[in-house]
């Protein structure tokens, strides 16, 4: 049995959680790719694989270079 549309756009969801850390609340995605990716077979990881490098977010198995350090230190810096 397939999944339903929101079935599939929260399994999305998590995969999105699991490989970034972050959900479709901070990169909200439109419903027709999710429609289109759904008809084309696409998995829900794949889906948010995509998504998430489309709009720059960088998975947690990615190392982090030095430019990741020096924006992390001037977040944490502004912050206090």
């Amino acid at each position: 049995m397939e999944n339903s549309f929101v079935d599939y756009l929260n399994a999305v969801d998590d995969a999105l959680i699991d490989l970034f850390g972050l959900d479709l609340n901070f990169y909200p995605i439109d419903s027709d790719v999710v429609s289109g990716a759904r008809q084309d077979g696409w998995t829900p990881e794949q889906l948010a694989a995509w998504h998430g490098k489309n709009v720059g977010m960088r998975m947690f198995s990615e190392p982090l270079g030095p430019e990741d350090y020096f924006k992390l230190y001037i977040a944490l810096t502004l912050a206090d």
